[in-house]
């Protein structure tokens, strides 16, 4: 597979996290995704640590690596993030 074609299939995921397993620690989480990707670093792959509303992270990943996350200690849910608007142009008729 190139690597064009691997990097279209990445997607954003928001990983939600046990706050007594990761303790709100963006060092934890690196480690973290270090065991379910391969061919990048987790400073490449992580967007975002979450810390006030939810405690977790955001991370570059493919399907396969969103999955291997999910069977994880102390990983509550692993969902592909959507984006939404409130620009009344980008809703269809």
């Amino acid at each position: 597979m190139s690597m064009t074609s691997y990097i279209t299939r990445m997607k954003v995921y928001m990983v939600i996290v046990d706050i007594g397993v990761y303790h709100d620690d963006c060092k934890q989480y690196e480690q973290l995704l270090q065991k379910v990707i391969s061919g990048r670093s987790p400073k490449d792959v992580l967007v975002y640590c979450y810390g006030k509303i939810a405690s977790g992270f955001a991370a570059k990943l493919t399907y396969e690596e969103a999955e291997k996350l999910k069977g994880k200690k102390g990983i509550f849910e692993v969902i592909e993030h959507e984006i939404y608007s409130n620009d009344v142009r980008e809703f269809k008729r």
